[in-house]
């Protein structure tokens, strides 16, 4: 438990400075580099994340798990270097394929941006930190990827100083990432020897990440293509403004996303051992602590999201704030999605079941998108996320329904989701009293909303706040 701890305080290290350090520069990346400049950003982004994802694969996610599951070092080397040897080759394969692309019109329209990504499809192929994930020794990849995220950080600042700087900020972004795999592999190269193995021992395991690779593809295609389609038909203005809500509530799910992070290697490693009762225990734990957080931090981003966008974005930005609180609720549904999907079915070897709930939610996605983008532009981009996500969360629930109580479940969602409300609703009532400055009133909001849903949680004497109060006490003691 204690190595659980450990690591969870190191990713959720590692999620707070990716949440806190965007927070200083976003408001300072809109107003230089503008909605046009930051829209042709991002749609030279998304189109590089397809390449991107036929080079990760589903490798992250399956060598975590996989090198979870080994239980001496030989083993572990010799799982390493096999699917190391398929992310190698898949980084060949990719690179050729989009020095192709290099050479199409479509690329001529950001020409820069797009081989300044050469970088950004590197980083992806030396990505090695699913090794130590697996291995629960988070501090050794958390403490490098921090520090090449505060420099890229003060570079930002120093060298982009006008709206033409979008090349320099997107070389910036990519060297950051860069440099952080990079300096992974120094503890990594101490710890294993890289061993030959058979073709066979490589083989065994491209069909269960072909398997997992699916959902990857899928969520691909109602991200990334939804962001190409509505920067294509609405414009790059438009897709900057959606990009922008996206990017908050993403940096919101980063703090419950830590949880599968540390979690799935774990799960993985029970399962293997067949240990079916602590996996339950796990389970009712963590959906108990998924829903006291992101419940709050859902209810809080649509509290504050004019007040937000308008402080850190400028005027320039205001279409954001409507899209920002309509994508809130996704912090809720992502957040259990990671529980059910990614740490029970990924977990326990249900991949199949794993990449129906994605592949059925895509597909509803894409159709949203299309029928109404040419419509309500940005805000059609947004359904089509929330129709896949919670498409895919009650597919995932259905599937694993024999590791949770599913009455108590739903008991504690709505619980949770009163919770919530309350706090929304004192948040409003009490900033409608005052007159404040907006970045004043920010903050205001954010203090009544912590103090009231505490308050609540005192009040009807949560469990889960019960114990981590009695395990404060005790360590004190």
């Amino acid at each position: 438990m204690k190595k659980l701890i450990i690591n969870y305080f190191y990713v959720l290290l590692n999620q707070v400075v990716l949440i806190f350090l965007p927070f200083i520069t976003m408001p300072y990346v809109t107003r230089i580099l503008q909605a046009n400049g930051l829209g042709r950003h991002t749609f030279a982004l998304s189109i590089v994340s397809v390449f991107s994802i036929f080079l990760t694969l589903s490798i992250p996610i399956y060598g975590a798990k996989e090198i979870a599951a080994q239980n001496n070092t030989k083993e572990i080397e010799k799982t390493f270097a096999a699917i190391f040897k398929i992310q190698f080759f898949a980084a060949i394969v990719v690179t050729l394929a989009y020095s192709l692309f290099l050479l199409t019109p479509l690329a001529m329209i950001e020409r820069q941006l797009f081989i300044i990504h050469l970088i950004t499809l590197l980083t992806r192929a030396i990505d090695v930190s699913w090794y130590f994930v697996g291995k629960e020794q988070a501090k050794k990849v958390v403490i490098r990827t921090v520090l090449t995220k505060i420099i890229g950080t003060m570079s930002i600042f120093l060298f982009v100083n006008s709206p033409n700087d979008v090349f320099i900020y997107t070389l910036i972004l990519a060297m950051s990432l860069f440099s952080g795999q990079a300096l992974v592999w120094i503890p990594l190269l101490k710890e294993v020897k890289f061993k030959k193995v058979r073709i066979s021992e490589v083989k065994k395991h491209l069909k269960p990440i072909a398997i997992l690779f699916l959902p990857q593809l899928f969520i691909m295609m109602y991200t990334n293509l939804n962001n190409v389609v509505l920067g294509a038909v609405v414009g790059r203005d438009e897709l900057a403004f959606y990009a922008q809500a996206v990017v908050i509530m993403t940096m919101v799910i980063s703090v419950l996303a830590s949880i599968s992070t540390i979690m799935l290697p774990r799960m993985a490693s029970e399962f293997s051992k067949g240990n079916v009762s602590v996996i339950k225990k796990n389970v009712a734990n963590i959906l108990q602590f998924v829903l006291l957080v992101s419940v709050p931090l859902a209810f809080g981003l649509i509290a504050i999201s004019y007040d937000f966008v308008i402080a850190f974005f400028g005027l320039e930005f205001v279409p954001t704030a409507l899209l920002l609180a309509l994508i809130s609720p996704n912090i809720i549904i992502v957040g259990l999605a990671n529980v059910f999907g990614v740490q029970l079915l990924i977990a326990t070897n249900q991949q199949k079941k794993y990449t129906i709930s994605v592949i059925v939610g895509a597909i509803l996605s894409l159709i949203v998108n299309f029928v109404l983008v040419f419509h309500i532009g940005a805000l059609a981009t947004v359904f089509a996320l929330l129709a896949a996500e919670v498409t895919g969360l009650l597919i995932q629930i259905f599937y694993t329904r024999e590791y949770f109580d599913l009455h108590y479940f739903s008991k504690e969602l709505v619980k949770y989701l009163v919770y919530g409300g309350i706090m929304y609703a004192g948040i409003w009532f009490a900033s409608s009293l005052i007159n404040l400055s907006i970045i004043n009133l920010i903050i205001f909001k954010v203090i009544i909303g912590c103090f009231i849903y505490i308050t609540i949680l005192i009040i009807t004497k949560n469990e889960l706040l019960s114990k981590v109060w009695r395990l404060v006490i005790k360590k004190a003691n």
